[in-house]
């Protein structure tokens, strides 16, 4: 796992926040979480903002797992999230990012894997990423009105 993140060189605030699922092929990597991490990483429902609803949760999970399991292989890096201030927006620091993460993909012959909203496709469509499947999250199971779409999309390696 890699987290990549850029703070405005002005105010010190976080702009950009990237989470990268690197294969084991890239080579061993020591975590060591500490006890509260710890029992993040083991169950996050505790923890979670209230009020929740635990159902929908687990379904928009199962969603996304859902499909990384129909499009990834163990090779493949997944940029599991990237997330830019709004106002930060526009102004290269997500591309940068990606650009790092690409830069990696490229000189190993891997793909890369993400999870995009709408907002978000332009810019990994920018950058290379293909979509391969919309998925819909309905939330009338749930006692809830409307629907959500999120994008399952792949980047392949540049030679």
């Amino acid at each position: 796992m890699h987290v990549l993140k850029i703070h405005d060189p002005v105010s010190g605030e976080l702009a950009t926040y990237s989470r990268w699922q690197f294969p084991i092929s890239f080579g061993p990597s020591l975590v060591t979480l500490s006890e509260k991490a710890a029992l993040l990483a083991k169950d996050p429902i505790p923890h979670a903002p209230r009020p929740m609803n635990e159902e929908v949760f687990n379904a928009f999970k199962k969603l996304l797992e859902d499909g990384r399991k129909r499009y990834t292989t163990e090779n493949d890096i997944i940029l599991d999230l990237l997330a830019t201030l709004p106002e930060y927006q526009g102004r290269g620091f997500g591309s940068a990012i990606l650009k790092w993460g690409t830069d990696k993909a490229d000189a190993s012959q891997s793909r890369i894997f993400l999870e995009g909203t709408p907002e978000g496709v332009p810019i990994y469509l920018k950058h290379g990423w293909k979509i391969v499947e919309e998925v819909v999250m309905d939330y009338t199971p749930f006692g809830s009105v409307g629907q959500e779409s999120f994008f399952l999309m792949m980047r392949d390696p540049v030679s």
